[in-house]
């Protein structure tokens, strides 16, 4: 791969000296090159990443705006921001984000535009800056209404449902899922159905709803599996498996959970393992398997660690902290926990700081403090209860006053 980059370079000083028309038709032709090795790194078939990549991509792109080619400079702005998406390199990919939008808007592709601004979007929401992330989409819902694109704009308002599912609104969310799929089914969309239809099943399970959750999650797969998304494909089974754990059906669940895990590893996508460590990690503690758990949680946090997820390693970090409790292990236990609320705190996670502060709270009666036990359990019922979650909020209730009246 080194090799290829280092060719392509190469050709890239040998064609400044061919005349203007050959020139022009040979930066297009190696931005053809340069986009494809790209897409093969982004894929996870590349080997080692080649020394002062970037360097060589911003030295291409300049040739290409010095040879007016605006729309081949936009296709490779948004390659090269996915590439460093991927590698976690966020500043850049944002910064290479605006500069395809703001390219686009120069020569009047509001299509281009739109995909900049929401693909901008989706980095803001993944590191947590939600406001940045809804301007983003608002922008391009706008922009996609104005030229009647009805995708982008099914493709916009999912991704504002999605900004408001972290926040917590989830009757926003809901409203904004619904419009989206009538769009999105009006205009053929069938990838984005799907994908709907996912983000559906996420609120229900969130509102502790399992059975009805897992019934959207059988709708988008045959929209994931006739489109050919296989990323949808993990990205499904793997809520199906967090459904059937929810309603009990254990071996169901780790069987969605193993196909969802094999898909995304032959993917090369670290933050969907990742994500589904988790998911198991969740499992085998239901199951009483304390440490198979702890070495999935753990896997997880490292993985989301190195690709800078701050949501996920805090939800590693919880998991971890309750595997740990598990074992007894209370005062490891606490910092995770505490670490885990912080930064769900910090990102505007409330379902994060819910879940965290419930296991704050056992950990408080562990060690008599019956204060911080009722604090972190206020917390987490209300939030429970904004997310129109009745039944964690009942569960929670329940164990509170075990807890409380064990400790009297």
């Amino acid at each position: 791969m080194d090799q290829d980059w280092q060719n392509l370079l190469h050709a890239v000083n040998e064609a400044r000296d061919l005349t203007p028309e050959s020139r022009r038709k040979c930066f297009r032709d190696l931005a053809v090159r340069a986009e494809i090795l790209l897409i093969r790194m982004i894929g996870g078939f590349s080997g080692s990443v080649p020394e002062n990549l970037e360097t060589r991509i911003v030295a291409l792109i300049d040739c290409l705006r010095e040879q007016c080619d605006p729309g081949q400079t936009i296709r490779l702005l948004l390659k090269t921001a996915r590439w460093c998406d991927e590698s976690g390199l966020r500043n850049q990919a944002a910064r290479y984000f605006e500069d395809a939008g703001k390219t686009a808007d120069l020569i009047g592709d509001g299509q281009s535009s739109i995909q900049a601004m929401e693909e901008l979007g989706d980095l803001y929401r993944r590191t947590g800056e939600f406001e940045k992330a809804a301007v983003c989409q608002e922008h391009a819902l706008n922009r996609a209404r104005e030229a009647g694109f009805t995708a982008l704009e099914a493709h916009a308002l999912n991704n504002l449902g999605v900004i408001d599912v972290e926040r917590g609104d989830m009757a926003r969310a809901t409203e904004k899922f619904n419009k989206a799929v009538t769009l999105a089914e009006s205009a053929g969309e069938i990838l984005l159905t799907g994908h709907l239809y996912n983000n559906i099943g996420v609120i229900l399970c969130i509102a502790g709803k399992p059975d009805a959750a897992y019934a959207e999650f059988n709708r988008a797969l045959p929209c994931r599996e006739q489109s050919g998304d296989r990323k949808g494909l993990a990205e499904t089974s793997h809520n199906m498996g967090k459904a059937l754990k929810d309603t009990g059906r254990f071996a169901d669940a780790e069987e969605h959970l193993s196909r969802a895990y094999q898909t995304a590893r032959e993917l090369g996508n670290c933050p969907l393992v990742a994500d589904i460590l988790l998911s198991r990690a969740d499992l085998m503690i239901k199951l009483g398997m304390y440490e198979i758990a702890l070495k999935a949680a753990e896997t997880a946090l490292n993985m989301h660690r190195e690709h800078q997820d701050p949501l996920g390693t805090g939800d590693a970090l919880r998991l971890s902290s309750l595997s740990l409790s598990h074992l007894k292990r209370y005062k490891e236990a606490a910092i995770l926990a505490r670490d885990a609320r912080e930064i769900a705190m910090q990102y505007n996670h409330p379902l994060g700081v819910a879940e965290a502060s419930e296991i704050l709270m056992d950990l408080a009666f562990q060690s008599g403090d019956t204060d911080q036990a009722e604090s972190a359990f206020r917390t987490a019922r209300d939030i429970y209860l904004k997310l129109d979650n009745r039944a964690a909020a009942d569960t929670l209730d329940l164990r509170y006053q075990e807890l409380r009246s064990a400790s009297m």
